[in-house]
């Protein structure tokens, strides 16, 4: 499914309430998200209580926990089959 995805490429591709797929750099594990909001015209915010984010211009130099970013379209959603009580991989 992914390869049929285009890769983020700028953060105006990213809007709130959107679902992500990112890659992490360090063990290549592949984690759904869902954007809250962009802050700072270069942080994605990805959970409001524990600080969860990434900014984007240290992933587009490869300086960021994320490898790859992949945005889902928007007629895709959590429901409580695909959501789980994971918490955030740190």
């Amino acid at each position: 499914m992914l390869n049929s995805l285009n890769t983020i490429s700028s953060i105006r591709e990213i809007k709130g309430g959107q679902l992500l797929v990112i890659k992490r750099k360090r063990d290549k594990r592949m984690i759904l998200v869902k954007c809250q909001c962009i802050t700072n015209d270069n942080e994605v915010l990805l959970s409001v209580g524990k600080n969860d984010y990434f900014n984007f211009d240290m992933y587009t130099k490869g300086e960021s926990w994320v490898w790859r970013v992949w945005a889902l379209p928007a007629e895709v959603e959590i429901t409580s089959i695909t959501n789980n009580l994971n918490e955030f991989p740190r």
